[in-house]
C-alpha cells in the first residue's frame, strides 16, 4: 500500500472514530403499562404496580401518558412522589382518562411538584369516589398549562385538597395550584371546592389563574375557588345553598384567588373566593 493510501485510511479512520465519539440524544423510549403507555427518556422515573394498577412517578424528567390501544377510560391510577419547585416532574396528558374507585384518579404525595401539559386536541378526564379528582395537599404545587382539555371531580375539591392515599389520612387543604392554559372543569360531588379545600379546610394554598379557561363548581356548602365548607360570619351556621355553585374565570394575566380565615359573605351572589389582583395585573 502506498504512503498516499495508508494516510487516506488514517484520515478515514480518525474521522468515524470523531463520529462515533459525538454523544447522541437519548431516544424516547414507548412502554404500555397497565392501561397506559408512557413515552420518555427517562425510564428508571417510573414504575407500574401490577397489583395494585398504580403508575408512579418519583424522578425529574419529562413524560408523556396516553392510553393504550382499544382503552378509553380505565380504573388504574396515577402517583406522582417527587420533583421540586425548580425541577418538577413533568407529565403532558395525551387523552388520558381515569375514573378510580376507593382512591384518587391522580395523587400527589406530599410534598410533590408537578408540571402538568394538556396535549393539543386531548380531553382528559380524572374522577372517583374517595378523595379529590387530582389530589394536590398541603406542601405540594401543581401547574397546569397546555391547550388541551381537562375534567377533575372527586368527592373532596375537583383539584386539591382531599383523602390522603398513602398516609390514609384526610388532608382536606390544598397545596399551590397555577393554571396558566388549556380548558379546565373542576367540580366537587359533596363537600370541596372545585379548586382549592374540602371538608373544614381553611388551610387552601394560592390559586392563582393566568391562562386558559377555567369552570370550578363548589359542593355543598364550598365556593367555586378557596376552602372547604365555609361559615356565615360571627354564627357558624354553614353558608345557605346559594343559586350558582360556579366561578369561571376568563383568561386575564395576574389575577389570583387566595383563601384566608375570613369567610364569605352570606349574601354572596356566587361560590367564588374573592381573587386579589397581583401587581401590575391587567
Amino acid at each position: 500500500m502506498s504512503m498516499k493510501a495508508k494516510r487516506m485510511v488514517c484520515l478515514l479512520f480518525v474521522a468515524a472514530l470523531g463520529i462515533a465519539l459525538i454523544p447522541r440524544p437519548a431516544r424516547a423510549d414507548s412502554q404500555t403499562v397497565g392501561d397506559f403507555v408512557v413515552t420518555t427518556d427517562s425510564t428508571s422515573g417510573y414504575a407500574y404496580d401490577s397489583s395494585s394498577h398504580t403508575l408512579k412517578f418519583s424522578a425529574a424528567g419529562s413524560y408523556t401518558v396516553s392510553m393504550k390501544t382499544g382503552v378509553t377510560t380505565t380504573q388504574d391510577n396515577i402517583i406522582v412522589d417527587g420533583g421540586s419547585q425548580s425541577n418538577p416532574i413533568e407529565i403532558a396528558l395525551n387523552g388520558v382518562n381515569i375514573s378510580a374507585r376507593d382512591r384518587s384518579s391522580f395523587y400527589m404525595a406530599n410534598p410533590s411538584h408537578v408540571r402538568l401539559i394538556l396535549a393539543a386536541g386531548t380531553t382528559n378526564s380524572f374522577s372517583n369516589n374517595l378523595g379529590a379528582g387530582i389530589t394536590c395537599l398541603s406542601a405540594s404545587t401543581l401547574i397546569i398549562e397546555g391547550s388541551g382539555s381537562l375534567k377533575a371531580t372527586g368527592p373532596g375539591a375537583g383539584i386539591g385538597g382531599g383523602f390522603d392515599d398513602i398516609n390514609e389520612t384526610y388532608d382536606s387543604g390544598s397545596g399551590a395550584i397555577h393554571i396558566k392554559g388549556g380548558t379546565i372543569e373542576a367540580s366537587s360531588t359533596l363537600h370541596g371546592a372545585g379548586i382549592g379545600g374540602s371538608s373544614a379546610a381553611l388551610n387552601c394554598g394560592p390559586v392563582t389563574i393566568s391562562g386558559g379557561i377555567v369552570t370550578a363548581y363548589g359542593g355543598t356548602y364550598c365556593p367555586g375557588i378557596g376552602p372547604g365548607v365555609i361559615t356565615i360570619p360571627g354564627s357558624g351556621a354553614l353558608l345557605p345553598k346559594l343559586p350558582s355553585a360556579a366561578a369561571r374565570w376568563p383568561p386575564r394575566a395576574g389575577i389570583t384567588a387566595r383563601a384566608s380565615a375570613a369567610p364569605m359573605s352570606a349574601s354572596a351572589p356566587a361560590r367564588l373566593w374573592a381573587p386579589s389582583l397581583s401587581a401590575g395585573a391587567g
